[in-house]
């Protein structure tokens, strides 16, 4: 069987999107003839516009109206990309799977709404416009097969469906640990009381919450109390003054090698102001809680379905405050961190490579996609 998986993003080398089509091509790779998108010329730009590019669609309909492969996989960033796939396949007359990136994204309220506008009016304004809650509904028009990554994302997305749709939920569990050189050194490191370093790894959008961080450790300061911080921010994005935190705990280390900056944190802090994005399962998340690394996360249906009631440390979301007091109740040992073994024990029982490649198998060797 002739396979292909088609995204609508030409996915960046350090992305989460880029992580789990990589581990899915591979596992495909194991029992099929799978085609490779790039056979077709697509274009190797890397941008948040990516997927309105022209030759992403014109592409796609050469495939489908030649009938290239027996199973489609298409690979789209939200629910709101969904109408493009009956117009794009066409007298397809293999498979077709449509396999949905992230969450649903809804209007973030008014203050979060003023701050995206503030610092990124673009991107704001299109999603907004790319509202998945309008271009959603298009899918009770045919009759087509889904795969999500949670059980929060088919609870959003399953009543826009036709009644003979059916969804999937597969967790997009990758990268693992083996690609990390220094892993053994972090599972044994577990601390707590004022020895606990904080870290926040990724880049500095507003929709990050980084500004909460700021908050939340400056109000410390004012408390006398001063956790140590290792902020390893990437380039996306860019770090407005108003974000920066000047204090001599802090320190910015850039760009770093993630298996030396987990082994020297013993808890993330991961303070986004929205669930999470177009990747619904952050790399980095995933890659803490099989290292067995305690997390910092705003509470929410997505975060407790990821961890659990007690997998993780939560917090009310864009509420620095909450979020100081949950760090200070940690550095002052009121409250211990959860211990490497029960973070990575809950890691393996949901979201092991092996578990994931077996749902993938299940899905397609049963026929239905």
């Amino acid at each position: 069987m002739k396979v292909m998986i088609y995204t609508f993003r030409n996915e960046n080398m350090i992305s989460g999107e880029k992580y789990t089509t990589t581990f899915l091509y591979n596992y495909l790779q194991s029992g099929y003839e799978v085609v490779r998108q790039e056979e077709c010329g697509l274009t190797d730009k890397q941008s948040f516009w990516t997927f309105l590019s022209i030759s992403k669609y014109t592409a796609l309909r050469k495939i489908s109206k030649n009938n290239l492969v027996d199973l489609l996989i298409v690979k789209i960033p939200t629910a709101s990309q969904v109408f493009l796939i009956p117009l794009l396949t066409t007298g397809f007359k293999g498979k077709i799977l449509v396999w949905i990136d992230g969450l649903m994204w809804e209007f973030p309220g008014a203050r979060l709404s003023l701050e995206f506008l503030k610092r990124e009016p673009l991107v704001f304004l299109a999603r907004m416009f790319i509202n998945n809650r309008i271009w959603s509904r298009v899918a009770k028009l045919q009759t087509l097969h889904y795969v999500v990554s949670s059980e929060t994302q088919k609870n959003q997305f399953v009543h826009h469906l036709s009644i003979d749709s059916t969804i999937h939920v597969i967790p997009n569990a990758v990268p693992y640990t083996e690609s990390f050189k220094s892993s053994r050194e972090v599972k044994g490191r577990s601390k707590n009381g004022q020895g606990i370093c904080f870290g926040y790894i990724g880049h500095s959008y507003p929709v990050k919450g980084l500004i909460d961080i700021k908050k939340s450790f400056e109000l410390l300061d004012k408390r006398q109390i001063s956790p140590r911080l290792e902020l390893a921010l990437s380039g996306r994005g860019a770090l407005a003054d108003d974000m920066r935190i000047s204090l001599p705990q802090v320190v910015y280390s850039g760009m770093v090698d993630r298996s030396e900056f987990y082994a020297r944190i013993d808890c993330l802090i991961f303070p986004y102001w929205a669930d999470w994005g177009t990747n619904t399962f952050p790399s980095v998340l995933l890659e803490s809680i099989e290292l067995g690394i305690p997390v910092i996360v705003p509470d929410s249906n997505l975060s407790r379905e990821l961890f659990g009631e007690s997998g993780a440390i939560f917090y009310a979301r864009t509420d620095y405050s909450d979020l100081a007091n949950v760090i200070e109740n940690l550095y002052l040992g009121n409250v211990a961190l959860p211990s490497g073994q029960s973070i990575r024990r809950l890691y393996y029982d949901k979201l092991s490579k092996e578990r994931i490649e077996s749902k993938w198998c299940s899905l397609i060797n049963t026929g239905i996609c």
